[in-house]
């Protein structure tokens, strides 16, 4: 075999090699590409600048917020909001308050849903933050509780809410009863020194996105210069977190073992 008769098989065979390369190359970095555009992550909002600039009002849901089928619902069933509420058998307290907690109650009779929205301004915007942060402490140490909601006392699993947060500081999850008749979803955030939550009840959970929609439209009238009319973040705006105190150490959770009660005071 001459030389050049070498040098063709070699350069054939390089070829082929970075062809093969190429094409292994782009079938595993496709799906790899796709988790990558698919993971949306969380806004680190400016707390300290947002403090004092939003009416606890505005962290409330309202009629036109939720659209078609909704009404107005009984107001005594505010009782059962989120805030203040035991997690896992933990007293999570709500700190000091500079207002009273704005709530309003919704009812969707189609879905037999009900909505209980509840928003309230701290004496300071670390102590919102410690707050949600404290929430997701303790209900992060077990996987079942019984709670006390409109529709009486009832053994919850806890579980992840599976959508993305929307914001750093920001805590949610879904309850499914063990006799399989309820479902509780809910959310808390803090935008500036304002806590908000928002929660469902009903015989099943609310539709796919339903609760994420309502924090976009509450995030845009809570800090309308970060995000924008579409429930997106507005990339001319600053979003640096400034540093937080120290954190308190993380409380003691009961998990509820072998049927035992913690009955919960709230809808959590």
């Amino acid at each position: 075999m001459n030389l050049k008769s070498k040098l063709a098989r070699v350069l054939v065979l390089v070829l082929l090699l970075t062809v093969s390369g190429m094409a292994l190359g782009l079938v595993f970095a496709y799906p790899v590409s796709k988790v990558q555009l698919s993971e949306a992550a969380a806004i680190e909002l400016d707390q300290a600048a947002l403090a004092g600039k939003s009416d606890p009002e505005q962290g409330v849901v309202t009629l036109t917020d939720l659209g078609p089928g909704w009404a107005a619902g009984d107001a005594t069933l505010s009782r059962f909001g989120i805030l203040g509420a035991k997690f896992c058998g933990d007293e999570v307290d709500v700190p000091a308050a500079l207002s009273p907690v704005s709530a309003a109650v919704f009812t969707d009779p189609g879905r037999q849903a009900t909505l209980i929205t509840q928003a309230v301004r701290l004496d300071r915007w670390q102590n919102a933050r410690e707050y949600v942060s404290s929430v997701d402490r303790a209900i992060g140490g077990c996987d079942r509780f019984y709670t006390l909601g409109p529709e009486g006392r009832k053994l919850q699993r806890v579980l992840d809410a599976g959508a993305a947060k929307p914001i750093d500081d920001h805590v949610s999850r879904v309850y499914l009863s063990e006799d399989g008749s309820s479902a509780v979803a809910w959310s808390i955030m803090a935008v500036g020194d304002v806590v908000v939550a928002v929660e469902y009840f009903g015989p099943s959970r609310p539709p796919e996105g339903f609760l994420g929609e309502l924090e976009s439209k509450l995030l845009l009238r809570l800090a309308p210069e970060v995000f924008s009319a579409d429930g997106s973040e507005d990339p001319a705006a600053t979003t640096t977190t400034a540093a937080p105190e120290a954190e308190a150490p993380a409380p003691t959770t009961t998990v509820v073992e072998g049927g035992s009660a913690d009955e919960s005071g709230g809808g959590g």
